[in-house]
This record gives C-alpha cells, sequence and structure tokens, in this order.
C-alpha cells in the first residue's frame, strides 16, 4: 500500500509545480513578450520575400503554444492533484478535517481555505494596495462609491486585477431609473488577449458590471428592511411597535417620547408615500429608545453566507439639540458601533466597519436582529433623529465588493455620466507567487500574510 505524502510533501509538490509555471511565465512576459522583448524585436525587423510573412505565422503560433502553457486551464491541471493529495491530509487530523471526501477542486480548495485559517498558516499575500475611490470634480451629485477588500476571516480579498477601475452612473432619475436608485457601471483596463502579460493588464469587458445606488425605498437597490426611513407610523400610548415592522423599547421615558417627524429627514426615497424620520425625545439621565427589527420582519427571510451586508443610519441631534450620551447601530450579534452625542451639526453616519463584521459568519446569531438606539447621559434633553437606514448586500465586481451610496451632510442624487474612480496598486504576477497561480487557475485565494508561514517557492 502507498503511503499518503505528508502535508509538508504535498506544499513542495506545490510550490515546486508553481515555480515551473512562474518561471516559465516570467521569462514568457519578461524576456519574450515585452515592449522590448525578443517577440518585438524579430517582429522589427523582418525584411524579405519569404521571411515577413512565414516568421509572422511563426510569431503568432509561437505566442498561442506560449499562452497554453501559463493558461488559466495548465493552472488548474496543475492545482487539482495537489488538492486531492492535500484532502488526504485532512482526512488524517484527528479533530478537524472538514472536506477530506470532498472530488471536485472548488470543494477541496474551499476546504483547504478552512484548514489554513485554523492551524493559523498562510501564504505569500499578493501586496495589493486597495485605493479608495475619488468622486471626479465635474460630477453633480455626491454619492460615495464603498468598497470592501476583506473577507468572513479578515484576509484580503485577493482573487482580483490590479488596475485602474471607472465608475460611472449610465441612469439617473431623468433616463429611465428613480432618484436615489441610480444605475452605475464598472469597468476596468483592457485585458491581454490571451495568458500572456496577463498579470500586467486590466480585467476588460469580463468584469464590466452594473450596480445600484442603495436607498431606504423598495424597488431595485432597495433596503432590505421594512420601514427603513421610518415612514409608516401610527401614534399609541400603549403600542410597542408604533413604527410598522419595528419594535421599540424605552428605558425610563413614555411611548410618546418616539414620535415621527415629517419635517426633517435625511432624503426622500423611491416609492415613498411619506418622507419622515423617527424622532426620540429623551429628557432627563441614564434613559434609553431602542428600535428593533428581527429577521421575520426584513424583506428577506434568509441572509446568504457567502455575501457581505451592508448597514448604515443617519442620524442628526443638532436639529433636536440632542444634549448627551451615545446613539448605536447593531447588526445582529456583532458588538454596536456607537457615537458620543456631543456638538455634531447635520446629519451623521453610523455604519457597520467594512471588514468581517460585514459577512454573516461575524454577526450571526439566535434571533437575529437589526438594532438602532439613543441613550442619554448624566442629563439628557433635545431630541436626536434617525432616518436612511439600509441593510443591503455588496455587490461582486472582479473579486471585491462595491456599494454605492449617500453619507454627506446633504444629499445630491448623481446625473447620468458622473465618474468616479480608483487605482489600485502592488500585486505584480511574482509577488505572491502561490497566491497569484490560485488565482489564475480561476479558484480563488487562500489566506495569505506579509509574513507567511507556507514561503512562495524561490
Amino acid at each position: 500500500m502507498v503511503a499518503f505524502p505528508t502535508e509538508t510533501e504535498v506544499q513542495t509538490n506545490w510550490k515546486n509545480a508553481v515555480a515551473i509555471l512562474e518561471d516559465t511565465r516570467e521569462y514568457i512576459d519578461d524576456i519574450l513578450a515585452d515592449g522590448s522583448g525578443k517577440w518585438d524585436t524579430l517582429a522589427q525587423s523582418l525584411a524579405g520575400n519569404y521571411i515577413p510573412t512565414e516568421l509572422s505565422n511563426f510569431l503568432a503560433s509561437f505566442r498561442a503554444q506560449c499562452s497554453v502553457l501559463i493558461d488559466s486551464n495548465q493552472a488548474l491541471a496543475v492545482m487539482e492533484p495537489i488538492l486531492l493529495d492535500y484532502a488526504a491530509t485532512l482526512a488524517d487530523s484527528a479533530t478537524g478535517g472538514y472536506g477530506s471526501g470532498f472530488r471536485s477542486p472548488e470543494e477541496i480548495f474551499a476546504a483547504l481555505y478552512e484548514w489554513l485559517d485554523a492551524n493559523s498558516d498562510t501564504i505569500a499575500e499578493r501586496a495589493i494596495t486597495y485605493t479608495a475611490v475619488t468622486k471626479d470634480s465635474g460630477a453633480a451629485g455626491n454619492a460615495v462609491v464603498n468598497r470592501l477588500t476583506k473577507d468572513r476571516k479578515a484576509y484580503n480579498l485577493e482573487a482580483c486585477h490590479v488596475e485602474k477601475k471607472m465608475i460611472r452612473c449610465i441612469a439617473d432619475q431623468n433616463t429611465g431609473v428613480q432618484e436615489w436608485a441610480e444605475s452605475f457601471e464598472i469597468t476596468g483596463e483592457t485585458a491581454s488577449f490571451d495568458a500572456v502579460l496577463r498579470g500586467e493588464r486590466g480585467s476588460g469587458d469580463a468584469s464590466r458590471t452594473v450596480i445600484r445606488a442603495k436607498h431606504a425605498g423598495s424597488g431595485a437597490g432597495g433596503s432590505l428592511l421594512n420601514n427603513s426611513s421610518f415612514s409608516d407610523f401610527t401614534a399609541s400610548v400603549t403600542s410597542a411597535e408604533q413604527f410598522d415592522q419595528w419594535t421599540e423599547t424605552i428605558v425610563g421615558g413614555a411611548t410618546t417620547d418616539l414620535t415621527q417627524d415629517t419635517t426633517n429627514y435625511y432624503r426622500s426615497h423611491p416609492n415613498a408615500s411619506t418622507n419622515g424620520s423617527a424622532k426620540m425625545a429623551l429628557n432627563a439621565a441614564a434613559e434609553s429608545i431602542t428600535l428593533k427589527q428581527t429577521l421575520t420582519n426584513m424583506r428577506v427571510s434568509r441572509f446568504d453566507p457567502s455575501t457581505p451586508y451592508f448597514l448604515r443610519a443617519m442620524w442628526n441631534r443638532q436639529i433636536g439639540s440632542g444634549v448627551d450620551g451615545t446613539v448605536s447601530l447593531k447588526l445582529g450579534g456583532n458588538s454596536a458601533v456607537t457615537a458620543t452625542v456631543a456638538s455634531q451639526t447635520g446629519w451623521q453616519e453610523l455604519v457597520i466597519p467594512f471588514d468581517a463584521t460585514c459577512w454573516p459568519e461575524g454577526f450571526n446569531e439566535d434571533g437575529l436582529d437589526i438594532e438602532i438606539s439613543w441613550t442619554t447621559g448624566a442629563a439628557g434633553g433635545g431630541y436626536v433623529l434617525f432616518d436612511d437606514l439600509i441593510l443591503a448586500p455588496w455587490d461582486l465586481v472582479d473579486g471585491t465588493y462595491w456599494l454605492v451610496t449617500h453619507n454627506a451632510g446633504v444629499p445630491a442624487p448623481n446625473l447620468r455620466d458622473d465618474f468616479y474612480y480608483t487605482v489600485d496598486t502592488g500585486g505584480a504576477a511574482g509577488t505572491g507567487k502561490l497566491q497569484y497561480w490560485c488565482w489564475v487557475s480561476g479558484l480563488g485565494y487562500l489566506p495569505a500574510g506579509g509574513t507567511p508561514t507556507i514561503a512562495d517557492p524561490a
């Protein structure tokens, strides 16, 4: 009986195979295909009767053969036996080893991710610098293009191209969609037409994606919460659900301390029947009002474990001269995000951080709910407004997640041809070699760090 290879042996084979792929890619990209490389040198020198035609054909055929050597199919062919033998390593674990019985490369790869994370093992990262999105100075609107680059375990999302991306508004309230639900197209740079120079080119048409701006209304881009804008309200001195779909808890005050303000609100929303905000008025120390919506009251019945979620609320203490204490926003089992009520002016944003806490694995709990609250401090007094509470899935575009919304004190809707852009850096081929070839294979990425426990091949 042939013994299963050890994990170290599997890793050695993995490194040795990737070393061949990487050395081949480096020679093809840097020596042959570079702008001043051997292919260009030959192409520039062609002269004669037969040479120009025949050697041009040779160059095209030779490039095609070179491309096959470093394309996604070749990378996957290398990874598949590595993963099948790695499954034996998973099976050999006394306490773990989930996925050892899997046969497909995709399933074993996902199990390998779990295995490496559980054992605090990492491979070398691609060292990508994800740059914040910038609004073009000529844009009429002031939406914000948010970006999530961390996964559920707080590792960088490295299965992506490193390039300039443009985000353009392609439909506004005058050209086919409702105000605040504008459509944005995200595009990257030109892709290589084959596998040659893949790491130096962009994502091309493959990553072109249209996303919708998120808002507190219904329809495309709408919040997953019901009554996100606190438009549906029935005043009552006995009810614990004056705002439809929201359960209220008031400590130290009266039911009448929670009302609706239809004069002061952050913004309207698509399909609005009433514009309003939730008004919390507390007049003594150590009082609080909490609004909670459970999953059973939301517009969805479940969360997708493979999708991250965005949650934010806009709040304002200036209008009502809210005195002190804290406002908070809570997503499921996460710790609440809080802000101290002090001297803020205008509308402020409370938002769940763009990290592992956005993922269902991070906020899952029994009886999952969303909460907003205001708790007074030593004095109390005045009131605080809440509005535009948005819970929405992030949009996946070329390996990282994107979401458009507003958080400016005075929001302005975008108009067609408003532009935003970002230019990522780093991630060059040859950096994070194991990770790079995981990405090229189409399998994705593995836990990676700046000081890996599984070193790259030399």
